[in-house]
This record gives structure tokens, sequence and C-alpha cells, in this order.
């Protein structure tokens, strides 16, 4: 199924099994509350939650990783403290809704997605709270207010984390860390606001009730610190953009080139699972691969003509320039790295220091990679002819394993193909070896045959054995005896000669071997008539053998 039906079908699958959820336990819990003698008291609570979540709920921000935020969760955790199960499920659906119009703002099936989402989310603990008969105020509910929070932050990373897995192809465990990573601190503080609020709303005057509002404050300010945060952080993304372009503007033909590196880089890293904090330095890296080359000569730089030596080694230089550059800031010394090493080859022939496979740098190696696609893919002076990027990650393949990670190739080869329909070759799986092609090997079948014979020879000896015993003793005592006799050694010298004769050749040893035991079992029967003493014996030694 292509991917945004898909994605259609999660956003009404969990929306309609939310919405379908919240009507079930109206039905069932309403009815009695709404007859009850506090139904004044209960419809204000839910008036005072419901407006005061709306207005939390207003303006919300969105994460560099496409999550939607907002101040929420502090009002929707008093209304749990607060309400009934089926009450706050109306609030936390119905007081979420944004200024976002479903149709234009935002999509209807994410709008159906929200409603039924959040009533999965507040509802399902609600629930269990009410399930579990905890009353307030005791020990037990104290302890369990933190499970609450905990469950209500899990539920709501897993229905994102499968959006967004499903909507963009991300790994979905990354993706539920990502957000929980990037919003403990909400996490921490919301639930404390919901606490105060919950505290306030236990007053029986309407305007003690109405108090409440004035948490409201707190709550904007702490969106507007948000807020502030996530601009500094876009600020942050661009300004690395903007020191690329200084370098870009040198050269008209590669405007734009550092931008592209940076993002595909980013997407490498992220197929490759590494982490959040390590992905985001991945693409500045990316960003900023080329800053070194401010100190190459324009007269080198810019030659349309093929390079002398001389040249070359001057160009050479810019991955230790850039890296010197950023070095001067510690904050930047990943990045550093990353751009130092970004020429080094999976052969160990790059440069500067002629790094080799996993002693480079995984994200210079990722760099290196994103570099070479792009620039094969665009026109330069030194190279007119542009590839398609069908052309660009076949060369890159040939090159994995010399110039180049396979690994990185292989996540680059990933986005190639959903970026531009590109085709990756797939091996045909290798055909599992049967019974029947083992069997078709000379000495595999005298192995077998021999294995056979033998431990159909082990099994008769072990029953003539017992059998010639208790015939001759007419003892189950001595037949035990025999038994242990010949157990023993097996077990003992297996576990301490195994690893020591495995490691010389055994032929001979194991002919010699089976003779002994031969020729040892045939004077067994003459044993057990004239001396019982020697079969034990001569069974010890033939388990030894």
């Amino acid at each position: 199924m292509p991917r945004p039906k898909l994605t259609s079908l999660y956003l009404l699958s969990i929306g309609l099994a939310g919405l379908g959820f919240l009507l079930i336990t109206t039905v069932v819990q309403a009815p009695s509350d709404l007859r009850g003698p506090g139904v004044g008291e209960l419809i204000a609570r839910i008036l005072v939650l419901l407006v005061l979540t709306f207005l939390s709920s207003l303006a919300p921000l969105r994460t560099r990783h496409g999550i939607i935020v907002s101040v929420g969760l502090a009002p929707l955790f008093g209304a749990l403290l607060s309400l009934p199960p089926w009450a706050l499920m109306w609030v936390a659906a119905i007081g979420t809704i944004d200024e976002r119009i479903p149709g234009r703002s935002v999509p209807w099936t994410r709008f159906v997605f929200s409603r039924g989402m959040f009533s999965l989310v507040y509802g399902i603990p609600s629930l269990a709270f009410y399930a579990f008969g905890l009353e307030r105020q005791q020990p037990a509910w104290v302890v369990a207010l933190p499970l609450v929070v905990l469950l209500i932050v899990g539920l709501n990373d897993f229905f994102v984390a499968g959006f967004l897995t499903i909507h963009q192809g991300a790994n979905f465990w990354r993706t539920a860390a990502n957000a929980a990573a990037g919003s403990w601190l909400t996490y921490i503080a919301l639930p404390i606001v919901g606490y105060l609020i919950y505290t306030m709303m236990q007053t029986n005057s309407i305007g003690g009730r109405l108090v409440v509002f004035l948490l409201y404050g707190p709550l904007l300010i702490y969106r507007a610190s948000l807020s502030k945060q996530n601009r500094l952080d876009q600020w942050l993304r661009d300004s690395f953009i903007m020191q690329s372009r200084v370098v870009d503007k040198r050269d008209g033909q590669t405007y734009g080139h550092s931008q592209r590196v940076g993002e595909l880089s980013e997407g490498v890293a992220r197929l490759l699972h590494l982490s959040d904090e390590m992905c985001n330095t991945v693409r500045v890296g990316g960003i900023l691969h080329d800053l070194g080359k401010i100190a190459i000569p324009d007269s080198i730089l810019l030659k349309p003509g093929k390079l002398t030596p001389e040249e070359y080694e001057i160009i050479k230089t810019h991955p230790t320039e850039g890296a010197q550059i950023l070095a001067e800031h510690p904050e930047q010394k990943d990045v550093a790295n990353i751009v130092r090493h970004h020429h080094e080859r999976w052969d160990g022939k790059g440069y500067p220091d002629g790094l080799k496979t996993d002693a480079i740098p995984i994200g210079s190696r990722i760099v290196n990679a994103c570099d070479a696609f792009d620039t094969i893919t665009q026109a330069r002076v030194f190279r007119p002819t542009v590839k398609t990027p069908a052309e660009a990650i076949h060369e890159l393949r040939d090159l994995a394993g010399t110039w180049y990670d396979p690994a990185v190739i292989g996540a680059l080869e990933t986005i190639v193909s959903s970026r531009w329909d590109v085709p990756i070759p797939t091996q045909a799986p290798e055909k599992k070896a049967t019974y029947r092609d083992l069997l078709a090997i000379q000495q595999f079948r005298r192995l077998f045959v021999g294995q056979g014979v033998s431990y159909f020879g082990d099994m008769m000896n072990t029953t003539g054995l017992a059998i010639m015993l208790f015939v001759v003793g007419g003892s189950a005592s001595l037949v035990a005896l025999g038994l242990v006799a010949k157990a023993v050694p097996t077990v003992v010298f297996g576990l301490i000669a195994g690893s020591i004769v495995d490691r010389y050749n055994r032929q001979w040893v194991m002919v010699g071997a089976d003779i002994s035991r031969a020729l040892l079992t045939v004077g067994v029967p003459f044993l057990a008539l004239h001396w019982i003493p020697g079969v034990f014996i001569s069974v010890f030694l033939v388990a030894t053998a």
C-alpha cells in the first residue's frame, strides 16, 4: 500500500477508535453521574477545565522533529484528577482543538486523529486510575500520580511515533525517544501545574474555581519560553546554512551544495539509527564541510582546467583549514572532527590523515558519500556533464568498500530510491543447503553412514551390556553399576579432553581407538563368565576410547 494511503488509514483508525472509546465510556458512565446530586458542580468543573484547556492549546508549536507541542498537559492533568473518565475524555477531545481550521490549515484525517488520540491518551490512564479504586490524598494515590504521567507520555509518544514512522519512514523507537528526550522538562513542569489546578478546583464556590485561570499566566510564560527556544534552535540551524553560503557564493555553480549535503547527511544518519544529537551534528558537519575553502585562493578554487599537483595539494588543505576554524569553538569539536576527515577513504588512501575503515568518524564517512553524490549530480566548471541520481548511486556503489563505507552507501541508496524512484538491485537469496545437497558430497556420505553405524553400535552395545549383566548376575544393581562405568568416562573425558584433542588431526587416533574398542568389546562376554570386575574395567576403557 502507498505510504500516503497507509498514513491516512493509520490516522483514521486511531481517530475513530478513540472517538468510539469516548462514546462507549460516556454511554456507560455519564447517565449515573448526571443524575447524581452533584451534577451542577460537575458541569461547572467541566466548563472551567474545558475553557482552560482550550486556551492552553492555542498557538501550538512545531518542533524540528515535526512534533506539535502545547501546554495543554497542565489543565488536562488537573482534569484527570478532578473529573470522571468520560468527562475528562470530552475535555481532552474538544479542548485541544486549536485555531487551525480542519480541511484548510490541517487535513481532516489529522484532525480526527488528534481528537481520538487525546481521548485515548487521557481516557486510558483515567480509567486505570478509577479501576484500582484509589482514594484521593491516600499514599497509594500519591504514588500513582507519577505513574499516570508516565502512562500519558508513553501513550502520546506511541501514537505520534507511529504516525511519523509511517508518514516519514522514520525509525519508530528512535522517533519515540527523540520526542520524549526533547520534551522531558515539559513532562515534569506541566503536571505540577496540573496538580495546582486540581487543588484549586476543590473549592465549592464559583469564584474560587475561577481563580484557577490565574495559572494561565505561568502557562503563557512557559509557552513563550518554548517558542523562544524553538526560534533559537531554528536560528542556529539557519546560521550554519548562512556560513556555508559564504563558501558557496564564491562559486556560483556550487550554490546550495552545502545545504543539500547537510540535509542528505542527516537523512543517512537517521537511517543508520544514530542518536538525535549525532544526527544533528552530522547535518551541521555536512553543511560546513567545505568551510575551509575560504582559505583557498580563487585562482585555484575556480580554475576551470585540471589542477597541477601543487595546486591539488593546496586544495587538499581545506578539510584541515575548516576544522581549525571550527576547533576555536569548543562546542563544535565533534563538527570539526567530521570536517577534518570528510575526505578520508574506506581503504585508507584518503587525506589528510590516511585513516581507514572504522577509524574514520562515522559522520565523516556519511558526509564523504553525500558530498560525492551531490557533486556528481551537479554541473561544475571542471566537469560540465551531469549524472542522473541512478548513475551517481551506481558509481558510488561500485566504490563501496574502497572509497566509501558500504553501510553508508546502503543507507544512501535507500534515500535515493525513495526520493528519485531509483530501483535498488537486490541480490538473489542464497539457496539453503538441503540434506540432498549434502549427501551428494562423497566425503559427507561416508561420514554420515559411519556415524550412523557407530551410533547404532553404541546403542546395541549398551543394550547388550545391560541384558548380559542381568542374565549373568541376576541383579539390577549390577546392571546399574555397568551403565555407570560406561557413562562416567563419557561425561568426564568429554568435558576435559574435547577442547584439547580438537586442536589436532585426530584421524589416526580415532582409527586406533575404534580398533581398541572392538577388541575390548569382543572380550566382554568371556570376562562376564569368568571375572565380573573385568567387565566393568573393559566397559570403562571402551567408553574412554
